[in-house]
């Protein structure tokens, strides 16, 4: 397994690590396993768990003060550490032609007018994932309560309006036929 730090340009307490179990047919089961195993190398406690909240959100079983968020690929998985506690959300996807024929179900018409390329749909449903998980505790619809502004492969950014009130910027990387958004 091979485990590196996705450098951002964020303050120094946050931390998105990749891992990369190297099996394409790695079970969900084994992925979870991975990350557990790296959680209790990383925080060096053997009695460290994950547990999750009655809306699925995944909670450390430390005091140590960290949030997470967690998101699977096959063969990648990804954790995004905040030791401020400050809700996080990360995706990661491999590119699906699939996305394409079903974009009207999570696109509103605006975006669906202005996104129509398969990495552009691709970013739309990975930053709105990344955006549910850090809401989570709030039922968010995807096609109606959050719109994407704008994609700017220039900075790897993701311009993301909730309720048509709040404005979040996203960031990403693409790497392989990968791509993995954070917030």
């Amino acid at each position: 397994m091979k485990i590196e730090r996705i450098h951002t340009e964020f303050e120094s307490n946050d931390l998105i690590w990749l891992g990369n179990l190297a099996v394409e047919n790695a079970t969900k089961k084994e992925l979870r396993n991975q990350v557990l195993l790296f959680l209790k190398h990383f925080f060096k406690d053997d009695l460290l768990y994950l547990q999750h909240s009655e809306h699925g959100k995944p909670m450390l079983t430390t005091e140590n003060g960290y949030s997470i968020s967690v998101s699977y690929s096959r063969p990648y998985f990804v954790v995004y550490l905040n030791e401020n506690f400050a809700n996080v959300g990360i995706d990661v996807e491999q590119l699906n032609e699939k996305l394409v024929a079903a974009k009207h179900l999570f696109l509103s018409p605006k975006e669906l007018i202005k996104f129509n390329e398969l990495n552009e749909i691709q970013l739309c449903w990975s930053a709105k994932e990344a955006l549910y998980k850090f809401f989570s505790e709030q039922m968010l619809i995807f096609k109606t309560d959050i719109e994407i502004q704008q994609i700017c492969f220039q900075n790897h950014s993701v311009e993301i309006l909730v309720y048509q009130s709040f404005l979040f910027q996203a960031r990403f990387v693409c790497f392989d036929t990968f791509v993995c958004v954070w917030i």
